[in-house]
């Protein structure tokens, strides 16, 4: 006897019964109904597999549970039990309604019931196109439209089913990327899938440090471009749009930050730049506050999609096309921004300042959109490359000259 699965798109998973006959010949099946008093018939239909080897296949079960699309459903692998493989009875399917469900015969009816349900609340994601197991069972991971990964096991201690910490990243170009201005101890980047991803090293009781996403600042509407750290706690970033966008990190960062990287949290509220921090970007599904502790570990999927946006604090406006590319000084004051531009009206460089946001001067010289930008060490200088193909070093002017910041 062969149990086989079928999952329509009515949301509903079949399980077919494939029995061994010696005749071909189809026979009716008699099944007693478990909450009924009455006995439902259900006709097996019989084909030949070779010369005189005769199969029944009948409906085992219907299984209800899911409200959106079924992509997979896996058997759990089979298990040596010492005198032999064995095949457990335990069926995982993965859905768009963002959930998995383990699927288990009942002990004492033998009737398909479900387990456990994991997966989702809330979350910008399309749902789960596909799960499996792990050799052993104990595991279960499943992956979404945008390339995630999701991934629980069973915590014999408990009883239950925990997510756990999965290895995590952009799934489209990645365009901009910059470390940290506190001392490189993390790295941004920015992708035209539309995130913005921050990386930093967990470590672990036993020293070893492994680098993980450990949040996702921005998640965006339009494909985003361009990425400029202000300090440790701000950044501003460009996308297919003429805004230019601010973002601070949230208190809890901090907190989340120093507890993943082993960093002490007394000293880093200290600074000047971890002062006056807001408490979060939103709230979550369900009302839940924006206040998660990972507990020294990085933040699973869910967590990344709910809980670690930054708040955006301000919009720039003042250029006439999509922003293509940002740079910031080494004092953190001063912010310099391109657009895409085929002609010289809008290939300036806006420069503006980070305390008051407010245009300090616009740059000229180049034909085309500005593609790169740096300043020096020092600050007293900005280097630009446009499509023009020419590069420009402007410098810094007095503090009194009445001609510009910069020339």
């Amino acid at each position: 006897m062969t149990l086989s699965i079928f999952q329509p798109v009515d949301f509903f998973i079949r399980i077919w019964r494939f029995s061994r006959r010696s005749v071909e010949d189809n026979i009716v099946k008699t099944v007693k109904e478990l909450s009924l008093d009455e006995e439902i018939k259900m006709r097996e239909n019989t084909f030949q597999f070779k010369i005189g080897v005769v199969y029944a296949v009948s409906l085992e079960s219907v299984l209800s549970g899911h409200e959106n699309w079924i992509y997979s459903v896996k058997w759990q692998p089979p298990v040596n039990s010492g005198s032999g493989w064995h095949q457990p009875m335990h069926l995982l399917s993965a859905s768009m309604d963002k959930t998995m469900i383990l699927w288990k015969p009942d002990k004492e009816s033998g009737v398909w019931v479900e387990e456990v349900r994991v997966g989702e609340v809330g979350g910008n994601t399309l749902g789960f196109y596909g799960g499996m197991f792990s050799p052993d069972g104990l595991s279960i991971m499943a992956h979404g439209y945008q390339g995630a990964f999701h991934h629980w096991a069973f915590t014999k201690s408990k009883g239950t089913w925990e997510p756990q910490v999965t290895a995590s990243g952009h799934f489209d170009v990645v365009c901009d990327v910059e470390w940290d201005k506190g001392g490189g101890q993390y790295l941004v980047s920015l992708s035209v899938d539309q995130t913005t991803r921050l990386h930093a090293p967990w470590k672990q009781s036993n020293g070893q440090a492994d680098w993980y996403e450990i949040a996702r600042p921005q998640v965006h509407g339009y494909d985003l471009q361009c990425l400029a750290l202000i300090n440790r706690y701000k950044f501003a970033s460009g996308a297919d749009e003429k805004v230019i966008r601010s973002f601070d990190a949230p208190k809890n960062f901090i907190e989340n930050f120093c507890s993943i990287c082993g960093i002490s949290l007394e000293a880093e509220l200290k600074k000047e730049e971890a002062q006056n921090r807001p408490a979060g970007a939103s709230v979550p599904a369900l009302g839940l506050s924006n206040k998660a502790v990972y507990s020294g570990t990085p933040p699973t999927e869910e967590h990344l999609l709910q809980n670690t946006l930054w708040p955006e604090t301000q919009k720039l406006y003042g250029h006439g096309y999509e922003i293509f590319a940002l740079a910031c000084d080494t004092e953190c004051k001063i912010l310099a921004s391109s657009c895409k531009a085929s002609k010289l009206d809008f290939a300036g460089v806006i420069i503006w300042d980070t305390t008051t946001w407010n245009q300090i001067c616009t740059l000229e010289g180049h034909n085309f959109d500005v593609t790169q930008m740096a300043f020096s060490h020092n600050g007293n200088y900005l280097l630009t490359v446009s499509r023009d193909r020419t590069l420009m070093l402007y410098r810094k002017r007095d503090e009194n000259s009445q001609n510009g910041m910069y020339s």
